[in-house]
Parts: C-alpha cells; sequence; structure tokens
C-alpha cells in the first residue's frame, strides 16, 4: 500500500558537512553532499546511452528512463525503481510515495541528467502533459499528452522548461533532497526517505564548499593594510589565517565526530572548529573559532552571496565594531551547480 509523504521528521536533525577538493569542471557533484551514488555505481560501463526507443531514454550514468500513459518509471543500476505517476507523486517501490505536484516536477538524478514532468491536470484521469530529459548532450521530450507516441516523439521540443519543483535524487535512488543555495553552501532538506533509512539521512544538511572558504582566507592578507594603528592586531591575524587556509580546509569531507550531539561544529586543524549558526532572513553564520580566543577569529555570512569578515577580539568593548575593514567578498557559489 502506498502512503502520501510530507517531509519528514528524522532522529538526526541538521547537520554540516565541509567539502574540499570535490569541484568537476566549476561545479559541485552531488555526490559531494554525502548522501548516497543516488543509485548509479562506479565505473558501470554503460554501452548504450542516450535514445533506446521513442519514448525510452538512457542516461549517462545507465538509468533508464521510460514514459507510458500511466507515468515515468526510472530504474537505477542499483535495483531501485522509482515511478511518477500522472499527478507527479514520486513512488518509491514498498516505500510511499511524495504529494502531487500540481506545477509538475523535476528529478534531477545524480549523474546530472534531469527528468522533467508535468501533468495534464490535478485530478490525473489523464496522462502526462510533457515529459524530457536533459543532461549535458542531449535536450529530448520523451512524451507530450494527447499525441499518438510516435508523433510525440517526432515533435519534441528542445526546449524544457522547468517546473519550478526540483528535487535531487540521493540515496541509492530512493531518497529525495530539496536542494538550495546560499553563498559557498547548499542546504540539503529532506523530502522523502524509507523509514528504515532514516537514520542515515539528516532531515536538514549543509554542505560547504571548503574551496571557497579557503580562497577567501588566502585572499584576506591582500585586502586589509600592512600596518593598523587602530586594531594592530588585525594584519597579523589575516597573514597567519592565510597561512592556516590549507591546513584548515583539507581534500575530502569533514564532519563531525561520530556520535556528536551538535551535527553543526566541525573540529578542524589546530583544535579550531567551524561552526554553523542560523539566522533570520535565510542568512548563514560560518564562524572560525580559536581555542584561545573569546570570540571567533572569522566569520563568513551567507545569503543570496557571501562575505568573510576578519573578527576583532576587542569587539566586546564599548564603541567598538564587530569587524576589521570591509571583509572579502566569496567569488564561489554553488549557483552554477547543477
Amino acid at each position: 500500500m502506498l502512503c502520501l509523504a510530507a517531509p519528514q521528521g528524522a532522529t538526526t536533525a541538521t547537520d554540516l558537512v565541509v567539502v574540499t577538493g570535490a569541484l568537476h569542471d566549476g561545479r559541485l557533484p552531488t555526490h559531494a553532499y554525502e548522501l548516497g551514488d543516488g543509485g548509479f555505481r562506479p565505473n558501470l560501463e554503460v554501452r548504450a546511452r542516450g535514445q533506446l526507443g521513442m519514448t525510452s531514454h538512457r542516461t549517462i550514468g545507465g538509468a533508464l528512463v521510460r514514459v507510458a500513459p500511466e507515468g515515468v518509471k526510472v530504474d537505477f543500476p542499483s535495483g531501485v525503481e522509482l515511478l511518477v505517476d500522472r499527478r507527479c507523486r514520486v513512488h518509491v517501490r514498498g516505500a510511499g510515495a511524495t504529494l502531487p505536484a500540481l506545477h509538475g516536477i523535476d528529478l534531477v538524478l545524480a549523474d546530472g541528467t534531469r527528468v522533467v514532468s508535468k501533468p495534464s491536470g490535478s485530478a490525473g484521469r489523464e496522462p502526462l502533459r510533457t515529459v524530457g530529459v536533459e543532461d549535458a548532450n542531449t535536450k529530448r521530450m520523451l512524451w507530450q499528452s494527447r499525441r499518438r507516441v510516435r508523433t510525440a516523439a517526432h515533435r519534441r521540443d528542445p526546449s524544457l522548461p522547468s517546473s519550478g519543483l526540483t528535487y535531487h535524487v540521493l540515496g541509492d535512488g530512493d531518497v529525495l533532497y530539496r536542494c538550495t543555495e546560499r553563498g559557498p553552501l547548499v542546504l540539503c532538506e529532506r523530502i522523502f526517505c524509507p523509514a528504515e533509512r532514516r537514520r542515515e539521512f539528516p532531515e536538514r544538511r549543509y554542505v560547504v564548499v571548503g574551496d571557497a572558504l579557503s580562497e577567501s582566507l588566502t585572499e584576506l592578507p591582500r585586502r586589509l593594510p600592512k600596518k593598523s594603528t587602530e586594531y594592530p592586531d588585525g594584519p597579523k591575524a589575516g597573514q597567519l589565517l592565510a597561512k592556516l587556509a590549507p591546513r584548515l580546509f583539507v581534500r575530502g569531507a569533514q564532519r563531525p565526530p561520530e556520535g556528536a550531539v551538535v551535527g553543526t561544529v566541525v573540529p578542524m586543524f589546530g583544535d579550531m572548529r567551524l561552526e554553523l549558526e542560523e539566522r533570520p532572513k535565510s542568512v548563514v553564520m560560518l564562524k572560525l573559532t580559536a581555542p584561545s580566543a573569546a570570540l571567533p577569529v572569522a566569520e563568513w555570512i551567507c545569503g543570496q552571496s557571501a562575505m568573510l569578515q576578519l573578527v576583532r577580539q576587542d569587539a566586546n568593548e564599548p564603541g567598538r565594531p564587530r569587524y576589521f575593514q570591509r571583509g572579502v567578498r566569496v567569488e564561489y557559489s554553488p549557483r552554477r551547480v547543477r
């Protein structure tokens, strides 16, 4: 029996993962989110890809997308089957389904393929209005309602408009997340997960692009004066952080210790820590703390864009500003990520 599911609760709430050295062609691939391979298998040889029939498509990673009047079926190399029905509910065999998407749904697979489905109406009595697939090399319309299958395939529209609702398919192809960008990080919010796997996948995960934070620390001394009578320790602190940047953000994934009560604090080199704090209006603060400092030594303020600020250690004194100089804009944003 299928059950409808809204975003689900979890035994783990929000956690933080810092990923460095995972950029590919300037993008952060979804496997860097540390939320599974999305049903694809490394080193899998895909001999036949692209169009397999009028309404079938083999993705770059080997998933098979097939369209029929009942909906869209995706078969992953992992063996997981995923179905989008006429109301754009996403079903995982034996695990339930999401709520209907009245304006359609985009599924982003872990190999970069986008599967776009739009319903004919809210009742689900008619077949899907349109279904298309898109990857780095291909844009294909697989289905257009009220036309015979063959006619629809021959009259493909090369443009595939977004539905406005996008889910990333992670886990083994059986877990859905909504991923949004906030400066140099991605917020992954769990939408659907089989009940028996909820302990594996946090309700919310922030994925930080460590490369961007490291580069901003390296740039910091160039934006600061060599000497300062107002705050003499400022230039020295900037130079020290720039030297520490490669040791703080090391290649791979950095995460909280196993079993940590607080999942938003990541230990770093020299007993330093990166802490995440959520602020109003979708602003996120990343704080770099040192064991001997009364205040964070640096803070990244992340919203639609991001800025690195050097924190003055005398900021608690009356009349003192919190930050030294104007800071460094973080240039990289995962907005360019598929």
